[in-house]
């Protein structure tokens, strides 16, 4: 840039230093690099404290950097000294409804985040209080490989859990979520939702709720899950590990080669 080429030059006149400063803030600006433009208007006016252009310049950077109060002050620096007080007046009054504006945005995010962690700390007592086994668990930001990608995550309900749960149907490489789940619900209740219509993919009309059998694995061995049982009561057993914040279990049709190959599996 030409402009820092002559301020390399280190010339004695701060006049002209003065105006190199402020036309390579007016290029920064442009390229919107508000930062730079705000350094130099700064570097400008030292070498010039009556430079009307550079704090001009000076003021719309801090509009753009979010820097309300250094804004309002020059707005009102310049409405005495440039013979446009109502335009740098108004400017001055937008600065400050941006200024209320960022605070209330500040304070909704803070409020949405403290709500956030005392519900996540309630989620989080509730699962210590039933002794359910978590790994991976990072209740504020769930995401399961199994799904690839974030669900919504495990709430309360009137002091109930509710969870998203993963069914994985390994014959046919086929994953499905039930994304509310209460902790109460049977697997036959949550289930017959799900097979009220034949899936797209049991081309052998094999999987209904009659005709399935529901597994989980610990680090051992699979354990079967009966269609009268609660998702409280299994995943609090001793043997269930909760992955990733989302309980995840296997359904094959019964007697199929595909479950004996589970069963049977070293």
């Amino acid at each position: 840039m030409s402009y820092t080429e002559g301020l390399a030059k280190k010339c004695a006149d701060k006049h002209i230093n003065a105006t190199l400063y402020n036309n390579r803030a007016a290029a920064h600006f442009r390229l919107k690099n508000y930062r730079s433009c705000y350094n130099d208007c700064k570097l400008a006016l030292e070498m010039d404290s009556q430079y009307t252009k550079a704090l001009v310049r000076l003021a719309d950077a801090c509009m753009e950097l979010e820097l309300f109060d250094e804004c309002i002050a020059h707005c009102k620096m310049l409405e005495g000294t440039t013979g446009k007080a109502k335009e740098f007046r108004e400017m001055a009054q937008k600065a400050l409804k941006k200024k209320n504006e960022k605070s209330r945005d500040e304070r909704k995010t803070i409020f949405r985040r403290k709500k956030m962690e005392s519900a996540v700390t309630s989620v989080e007592n509730a699962i210590l209080e039933r002794g359910i086994t978590m790994r991976n668990s990072d209740l504020a930001n769930v995401e399961n490989p199994l799904i690839g990608g974030p669900v919504s995550g495990v709430h309360l309900e009137d002091g109930k859990l509710v969870w998203p749960v993963v069914l994985l149907y390994p014959e046919y490489s086929m994953t499905e979520v039930i994304q509310n789940f209460h902790e109460d619900s049977t697997f036959q209740e949550q289930l017959g939702e799900v097979f009220a219509e034949r899936p797209e993919w049991d081309v052998e009309r094999k999987y209904n709720l009659n005709s399935i059998r529901i597994y989980y694995e610990d680090d051992s061995k699979p354990h079967e899950v009966k269609l009268k049982s609660t998702l409280k009561s299994v995943i609090c057993r001793k043997t269930y590990v909760v992955e990733a914040a989302t309980p995840a279990f296997i359904i094959f049709a019964k007697d199929s080669d595909a479950e004996r190959r589970f069963l049977n599996k070293d």
